[in-house]
């Protein structure tokens, strides 16, 4: 008995098939390579996109299908990313710090002779 395809064109031939195999205990590069006999002219970014799409499936609830259809989605989509160490931030000049010592309030000589405070405005 042949499986019957999914409507919906080539997306639902890629979910499908990460599903079914998924269900079947296939996870990672086995995974993968279920998908791309099903469907061999898929791409990488074909696929991660279906994964993702299927973690969305309210219908779909068991955990060790939705960890490998998970796993799968982040490898695609990060296999070709730099890794954090490799990827260099520019450098930015530091500003030199002023230092500042605490504002003292300047002394005023009156009419007195004595040096006198400076009063800021009193709060409301």
């Amino acid at each position: 008995m042949k499986d019957k395809k999914p409507k919906g064109g080539k997306k639902a031939v890629i979910g499908a098939a990460l599903v079914q195999g998924a269900l079947a205990g296939l996870s990672g590069d086995a995974l993968y390579a279920h998908v791309q006999a099903a469907r061999p002219a898929t791409g990488d970014k074909a696929i991660a996109k279906a994964a993702l799409r299927a973690l969305s499936d309210p219908g779909l609830t068991e955990r060790a299908m939705l960890d490998a259809v998970y796993n799968l989605a982040v490898k695609l989509r990060f296999e070709d990313a730099a890794p954090v160490e490799a990827v260099v931030e520019p450098e930015v000049p530091a500003e030199p710090v002023a230092e500042t010592a605490p504002a003292e309030p300047e002394a005023t000589v009156s009419d007195g002779g004595k040096p006198e405070k400076k009063r800021g405005k009193k709060a409301a």
